[in-house]
């Protein structure tokens, strides 16, 4: 008797219960949201815009983003249930289609599913990557405002050693951010991380004694206290560079890092 009884108090609370904001569909608030694919190294930015006119943009990270491909889409391209939104973008390519699915993470930010399908409608590439909200402009527009008046210097400065501007993804608390890396033969180079959804940058800089080569791999001792103030990398080709990062304070490691570098030239 008890358990009937609890049995019909338990249905009779969740039948007064209201619908609540869980059961309604999500939206897309307008913003910029930023994040790197790993998988074809491209910087992807969303834009949703309260005019219901957005964009998708793909920067190539390989190419330091001197080509931006810009995919327009509007609201009836967006459809939104209690757990995800889908994005459904119109053909960008002689009948391929993207799709991108949008799950929340960490309040601001999303978890992307994306997919391309060919014109029989049928998968031919996916990827997942991360999107953190951007209140500020964009890491992309922040590293072209950092090189602006260097990168074709720097480019044309690139040889077959380890010398000139690489950029890439760094690995870090797991997820991908957009990295930096100079080296010169006779000057001081630096690391810069910029950070996803903000205005900020890790940097830490080293001169050229402060790097090593023993066989193929290079070590590099760097000046910042607590970020990546060890390097060590190979580089797998002429254009190519692995490595790993990591610190150490008062004889303790901090948190380390893995990143993949390609050269910058012209």
């Amino acid at each position: 008797m008890y358990r009937l009884f609890i049995s019909l108090l338990l249905a009779f609370y969740f039948a007064l219960m209201p619908v609540t904001a869980q059961s309604e569909p999500l939206t897309l608030p307008p913003g910029l949201w930023e994040g790197v694919s790993e998988s074809n190294y491209n910087y992807k930015l969303l834009q949703i815009n309260e005019n219901g006119e957005h964009f998708l943009f793909e920067a190539g990270i390989g190419n330091a983003f001197r080509h931006i491909r810009r995919l327009p889409f509007d609201n009836d391209h967006i459809e939104c249930n209690t757990l995800n939104c889908e994005i459904t973008l119109p053909s960008y390519e002689d009948g391929y289609v993207k799709h991108l699915i949008l799950s929340p993470y960490i309040d601001t930010g999303y978890q992307v599913l994306e997919s391309t399908t060919n014109k029989n409608n049928k998968p031919i590439l996916s990827s997942t990557y991360q999107l953190d909200k951007q209140k500020n402009q964009s890491s992309v527009r922040n590293f072209i405002d950092m090189y602006r008046g260097s990168i074709e210097a720097l480019a044309n400065s690139a040889t077959d050693d380890i010398f000139g501007l690489w950029v890439g993804i760094m690995r870090i608390s797991g997820k991908n951010e957009l990295i930096s890396i100079e080296i010169y033969p006779n000057k001081e180079g630096r690391l810069v991380r910029f950070i996803n959804g903000s205005s900020y940058t890790n940097q830490t800089s080293f001169n050229p004694e402060d790097i090593l080569k023993e066989g193929s791999v290079y070590t590099v001792k760097t000046s910042h206290p607590t970020f990546a103030n060890s390097l060590l990398f190979t580089i797998r080709s002429s254009n190519v560079l692995n490595g790993y990062a990591y610190s150490v304070y008062k004889n303790r490691p901090l948190e380390s890092m893995t990143f993949t570098l390609y050269r910058i030239h012209n």
